[in-house]
């Protein structure tokens, strides 16, 4: 199964954090599986650092740009059929961002790498961590 990272999945893999699931480490580590990063977790990346939520080496796209070379990710564009999809999902969860990323991961077969306690809650929604 293909799998979509979430901002903290690749926070805790570009540092090399063992707070990375050890499920999680597994399947990045499963070289059949494509590991993607959606542009949604660009801007979220790029908002964080903007307002110093987040400390990086490099300005935001190159430091992401450089993890994506690094461990061999695929970034995926955020396309409308997502877009639509994340406002007609139930209001479980607030947070635009994981509500994008959910519709991302249900529109396109994907399970979600994520510590986050609200998204298995959506039904259909595969997480590993």
């Amino acid at each position: 199964m293909n799998c979509l990272l979430d901002t903290c999945a690749i926070i805790h893999l570009a540092n090399s954090d063992a707070s990375l699931g050890s499920a999680a480490r597994r399947k990045i580590a499963d070289t059949s599986c494509t590991m993607y990063v959606s542009a949604i977790t660009a801007t979220e990346i790029s908002i964080k650092a903007g307002k110093g939520k987040l400390m990086l080496p490099m300005p935001a796209g190159q430091w992401l740009s450089e993890v994506i070379r690094l461990h061999h990710l695929t970034f995926l564009p955020l396309e409308m059929p997502e877009s639509i999809a994340s406002g007609q999902l139930p209001w479980i969860h607030s947070d635009s961002f994981d509500r994008l990323l959910i519709a991302t991961a249900q529109t396109r077969n994907l399970a979600i790498l994520t510590s986050d306690r609200i998204i298995p809650t959506y039904p259909g929604v595969r997480v590993i961590w």
